[in-house]
Formats: C-alpha cells, sequence, structure tokens
C-alpha cells in the first residue's frame, strides 16, 4: 500500500514536471531575433547550426559593422550576443552563407490544388500558364476551384458547374 502510493506520487511528480517545463530543443529557435554579435564556441552554445547548401533555414551575410538585421552577423571572440556551435548532426537550424539578402527563409507549406481530371482534359481549350515541372495548369480550372472554395471551406471538390472558356 505505501509502495504503491510512493509510486503514484513519483509518478505524478515527473508528469508534472515534464508538463510545466519546456522540453529542450523541442523547437527551432525564433530567427528573426538571431543577428548581432556572434562567438563560434566548441561547448556549451546557445544554438547548434549546420551549415548547407540548400534549403537553409537562414540566409547569413558576415558584416564587419552593424549588424542590426536577421541573418547579418558578426564575428567576435568576446562579449558575443549569440554563442554556436557547428555541427553535422541534429542543428537547432541550418544556414546557409550569402553576399546579399541574408535573412529567414520562410518555406511554403501550403498544398496545390491542382484541377480535376476534367479540368485536365478541356486544357486544350483553356488559357494555360506553365508550372515549374513543365506541366500546363488551366488558369480557369483554378479560378473556379478557389471560387468555389471560398464559398464553402469543407468543399475539395471540383466545381460542380461546368468550366468556362476564357475570352
Amino acid at each position: 500500500m505505501i509502495d504503491r502510493r510512493m509510486w503514484l506520487s513519483q509518478t505524478a511528480l515527473a508528469t508534472l514536471a515534464l508538463a510545466s517545463g519546456r522540453v529542450a530543443r523541442a523547437e527551432k529557435p525564433d530567427l528573426s531575433r538571431l543577428y548581432g554579435k556572434i562567438q563560434v564556441v566548441d561547448s556549451f552554445p546557445d544554438y547548434k547550426v549546420k551549415i548547407v547548401e540548400s534549403f537553409a533555414d537562414l540566409h547569413v551575410q558576415i558584416v564587419e559593422s552593424f549588424p542590426d538585421d536577421p541573418g547579418k552577423w558578426q564575428m567576435v571572440e568576446s562579449f558575443p550576443d549569440f554563442k554556436i556551435q557547428f555541427v553535422d548532426s541534429f542543428p537547432d537550424f541550418t544556414i546557409k552563407y550569402v553576399s546579399s539578402f541574408p535573412g529567414v527563409q520562410r518555406r511554403w507549406s501550403g498544398v496545390v490544388a491542382w484541377p480535376s481530371r476534367r479540368a485536365r482534359s478541356d486544357a486544350a481549350s483553356l488559357h494555360t500558364a506553365p508550372t515549374p515541372a513543365g506541366l500546363q495548369r488551366p488558369l480557369a480550372a483554378a479560378v473556379c476551384r478557389t471560387e468555389n472554395r471560398n464559398r464553402d471551406p469543407a468543399v475539395s471538390s471540383p466545381p460542380s458547374t461546368p468550366l468556362r472558356r476564357l475570352p
């Protein structure tokens, strides 16, 4: 009986401690606030960073003075605003060195709403626009689908009305 009470109290305390405290490194830091004087260290960093060539979370420009915008870093040996450590695995975020346009890279995470098969078969009679993959996407189908979605957000099927030809 006493062992069971002790076990329950310890379990409750452990659960409470985990729920109340923030889990370390569970979410990415606010990269829009990451600028200023940066010191590279080998141990006890504020952030662990991986250098990549593409799909970086933050584009970094090394400057000699006025590191006052996101992504502008001035490398220092003492009195840093942030300490970073370069790692190859499990980084807090990734960076890419650039010579212009530093800052946070916003990734587009939306879902592409491609037209239905019927709309794709009518593509020859509609005005089309090229897409990055080289496919042709009917503009009228996208307009009709957007209008339909604006009326009722739960509707995900193709529009019930036939597509109009553009003049």
